[in-house]
């Protein structure tokens, strides 16, 4: 799999400053403004020294205010910051993509408790309910990255879990529910989150909205990133304290392994198991071996499968079917 390259673009795509009084209702601000979202509330604004630019627009210069709580958005910037990533690529698709399953019973019930103040059809409010269960709910366990993650069922029966544990728990119920999230391993940091998708970059308004109706009144912070024309959230309760944080060793430029589900063949397609690249197979294709009984993985450029295993051939010889190579 090609290493991929993204940029980043980090934002805080609902603050809440404390403010007492001041003109809402700008339609844009400069660069160095906030954008403004809700209706003209009188001001003295003699009382709020620089604070406002030519348009009487609140400035982001990092005030605190206080007293009565209004919210106030922010408009992405870009920062400087880069990832690669592999994605469903060794070494940890065969460990993880067969525990992120949204098919169990035990994550389908979870999430039920998880989002019964949301019940209905998917909505963006349900998964930052599966968010606030699971930081309430499973009680971290620090144990080495490199082993193999938990069962959602298990990390559910012991309600306790590693960061890693406590990222499948999250993909796992969030598909439970309709939605889309990847477990992302970042060894320089040993560390794993999930990963969030909240829908297209031209719904962000409801993104926005989603966050303020759940956070209510004081300040939160909230990181997110665009990918593939989409809005992605980290969700590391292990490692964060609200969606979109993580630890700060974590950030900045770096390579990182996403993993995706690799069940949904087995499940709706019993006689092809087996998932490689989007397709159900009854055994791994030519030019691939299996990473667990659910998964197929592409050998090395120049080299053949045999047997579930990747072999290499010499210049000018190819392999035949009985697992030796012949001159071409």
């Amino acid at each position: 799999m090609d290493e991929k390259e993204i940029q980043t673009y980090f934002s805080t795509p609902f603050q809440f400053f404390r403010a007492t009084r001041f003109h809402w209702g700008c339609d844009f601000c400069d660069v160095h403004c906030l954008y403004l979202l809700s209706p003209i509330v009188n001001i003295d604004q003699s009382i709020w020294n620089n604070i406002f630019n030519d348009n009487n627009c609140l400035c982001n210069r990092n005030d605190t205010y206080h007293n009565n709580d209004m919210p106030i958005a922010n408009e992405p910037m870009a920062n400087s910051e880069t990832f690669d990533y592999y994605e469903n690529s060794a070494p940890y698709y065969g460990a993880y993509c067969d525990k992120i399953n949204q098919y169990d019973l035990n994550v389908r019930n979870a999430a039920a408790e998880a989002i019964r103040n949301h019940p209905g059809g998917y909505g963006l409010a349900q998964l930052l309910d599966i968010y606030d269960w699971i930081k309430a709910n499973i009680i971290y366990q620090s144990v080495p990255l490199t082993g193999t993650p938990y069962s959602p069922s298990e990390t559910l029966y012991t309600k306790s879990g590693d960061c890693k544990n406590q990222a499948v728990l999250i993909a796992s119920m969030v598909g439970s529910i309709g939605g889309t999230s990847k477990v992302v391993i970042d060894p320089t940091c040993s560390h794993a989150y999930a990963i969030v998708y909240f829908g297209s970059i031209d719904r962000k308004d409801e993104f926005i909205q989603a966050i303020a109706n759940h956070y209510g009144s004081g300040y939160t912070y909230v990181k997110y990133f665009y990918q593939n024309s989409g809005i992605w959230v980290i969700f590391d309760p292990a490692g964060g304290n609200y969606v979109g944080d993580t630890l700060a060793e974590c950030s900045g430029n770096r390579t990182v392994y996403y993993v995706t589900s690799c069940m949904s063949c087995a499940e709706q397609y019993p006689n092809s198991p087996y998932t490689y690249d989007d397709y159900c197979y009854s055994s791994c294709p030519a030019g691939t071996i299996s990473v667990n009984q659910h998964a197929c993985n592409a050998c090395p450029a120049g080299e053949w499968s045999y047997n579930n295993q990747c072999v290499t051939c010499p210049d000018g010889y190819v392999l035949h079917t009985n697992g030796r190579c012949y001159s071409s």
